[in-house]
């Protein structure tokens, strides 16, 4: 009886505690975005741009004098957006700064934690609205290979949500896949990394966590799982080149390559640590991978890892411990994309 009795009141906290638990999580969803402290989130709708104040529907007016470049892309093009020293703006002031009767635009549709299947839902939905005259898509080789499609959105800055977590409603049960657990995970991480992390965006451990992370890409015994990753994602790109042919607009990749590609310091420090011989890995197959696809489509590319790799030599394009490129990086970047639009006659 005192068996049945302990076993009853176990079993009434466990099911006290779900309540709670799926309680709280009720409330989170019902009070977003107030209770994130966020109104931002990637759902792949317009209201994406609006609500970060970058730009309205009146951006899909165009004065037929202007020569418009539509460029998509993730984090990189979202940072020092505001303060238009973002690689972008870079290429619209050299273009104007030609004097060739013309005006040329260039629309930054770029957003934070997003992918190439992120940019053909923009292509798809507003594309047309747009009116570009050339498309402008970045790839990150440090994660774009594995955020190929658009099936994640992100809700705030900490959570992910499956896009069709309503097509597997029993998934709701696990706990990695609740708002509450999600949200509490990130914000201890942040807060215990920002005990460590001195100067930087990270500590020192996080930032070669992550960069560890993006390591696996370029390890040969990984190749077979690389390569059966593209050919099931790669899709996504194809219907991005026939959206650009359908309308005649031209299409250029930019390839950013991973800080790890640029800096050589910091993949010896990487692979010391985390002992791995430098004869398993090749830098460039991901490179090529993509190089030969858009090579096989006659698409126009610009591959950014050589010329990076030459300018961090003498001064530093990074910010510190963050995996983006500071002021500096954005600069070059913005006069190699210029200058490579017009060497290879791509603003008629």
């Amino acid at each position: 009886m005192l068996f049945k009795k302990r076993l009853i009141n176990i079993l009434l906290v466990i099911f006290s505690v779900l309540v709670a638990i799926y309680s709280i999580e009720l409330i989170i969803r019902l009070t977003q975005p107030s209770f994130l402290g966020t109104k931002y989130s990637i759902t792949g709708d317009f209201s994406d741009f609006v609500n970060r104040q970058f730009f309205d529907a009146s951006i899909f007016q165009k004065d037929p004098k202007v020569f418009r470049i539509l460029g998509v892309g993730d984090s990189f093009s979202e940072f020092f957006k505001g303060e238009k020293l973002n690689y972008h703006n870079i290429i619209e002031k050299q273009l104007n700064a030609l004097n060739h009767n013309k005006i040329y635009e260039v629309v930054n549709a770029g957003i934070s934690n997003t992918g190439p299947g992120y940019y053909w839902n923009t292509l798809e939905k507003y594309g047309d609205s747009f009116k570009p005259d050339l498309v402008l898509m970045e790839f990150f080789i440090g994660n774009d290979f594995l955020e190929m499609n658009f099936d994640t959105k992100r809700i705030g800055l900490f959570i992910i949500e499956p896009v069709h977590m309503k097509r597997n409603p029993l998934a709701y049960l696990s706990l990695k896949k609740l708002w509450i657990y999600q949200f509490g995970r990130a914000r201890w991480t942040v807060w215990w990394d920002s005990l460590r992390k001195g100067e930087g965006t990270f500590s020192e451990e996080e930032f070669l966590r992550i960069e560890k992370a993006r390591l696996d890409i370029f390890e040969k015994r990984q190749r077979d799982k690389f390569n059966k990753l593209w050919n099931r994602d790669a899709g996504v790109l194809e219907k991005i080149i026939t959206w650009c042919n359908q309308r005649k607009v031209t299409l250029v990749v930019v390839i950013l390559p991973d800080q790890l590609q640029v800096e050589q310091k910091l993949c010896q420090t990487l692979l010391k640590k985390f002992n791995i011989p430098e004869k398993s890995i090749d830098l460039y197959y991901p490179n090529r991978t993509l190089i030969n696809y858009l090579k096989e489509r006659n698409v126009h590319y610009l591959d950014l890892t050589e010329p990076l790799q030459q300018a961090a030599q003498s001064k530093p394009l990074y910010l510190v411990r963050d995996t983006h490129w500071n002021i500096a990086g954005h600069e070059l970047a913005g006069a190699i994309i210029s200058d490579y639009l017009q060497k290879q006659h791509l603003l008629q």
